[in-house]
């Protein structure tokens, strides 16, 4: 165990339920900003946990210890030496007597912190695209290596006065009265934007015409 706890930077702990005893590698503490020979029992452990967080991990540890169960996880806040917290992911593994009583538990525990502030960034921006893209007046259309429409903009509907088929394949774009400017319709395959996203083709103010479904046509740019 040692060596293992030696090797990872992940902290990793071990605890013998018989005395209560708490052996860690320095990664637990450390990482956390605790020195590495910082002396910690069960109770340490405990008061670093975030008072609302305390109860759920304490009653979910207690049912797998006595339960029977093998295996406990839980997702919790802990407290850093300058008194912030951190996200932690602790596992733990229970080793039993050959009568079935839980003896030890062995376990990690990883800061989560980085990981969901970068998922919180990626999910913000995520929402401002949507806004932007929901609120465009350009018709805006996405599609695949494979011509096929993933997304459209309410923008792009409103300029079709159709559905638009996103999530349906290269020839559904059929659907959407896509004309040359002579009036003859576009084969799918030919459309600017899946030459685009299937050849490379760099497509600038290709004038095209749009059929609605009650027969009114509009003049249309696509870039």
């Amino acid at each position: 165990l040692e060596l293992v706890a030696a090797a990872t930077n992940d902290g990793i702990w071990d605890l013998d339920l018989a005395t209560s005893t708490l052996w860690h590698n320095e990664a637990y503490t450390t990482a956390f900003g605790y020195a590495p020979d910082e002396v910690i029992s069960p109770n340490w452990w405990q008061e670093r946990i975030h008072p609302e967080d305390r109860e759920q991990v304490l009653s979910t540890l207690d049912a797998a210890i006595e339960e029977g169960q093998d295996r406990w996880l839980a997702r919790y806040r802990f407290r850093r030496k300058d008194g912030s917290y951190a996200w932690v992911m602790a596992r733990g593994y229970v080793l039993r007597d050959e009568q079935g009583k839980a003896v030890r538990v062995t376990g990690s525990m990883i800061d989560l912190t980085e990981k969901l502030e970068l998922h919180d960034q990626l999910e913000s921006e995520r929402r401002k695209l949507e806004t932007i893209l929901a609120t465009a007046q350009s018709g805006i259309v996405v599609v695949d290596a494979q011509g096929r429409p993933t997304y459209a903009n309410p923008a792009l509907q409103e300029i079709h006065q159709h559905p638009i088929p996103v999530g349906q394949g290269l020839e559904s774009h059929a659907q959407l009265g896509l004309l040359h400017l002579d009036g003859t319709p576009y084969e799918p395959r030919d459309l600017p934007l899946v030459r685009a996203a299937m050849d490379g083709e760099t497509v600038n103010n290709v004038e095209m015409l749009v059929e609605r479904p009650d027969g009114q046509r509009r003049h249309i740019l696509t870039n």
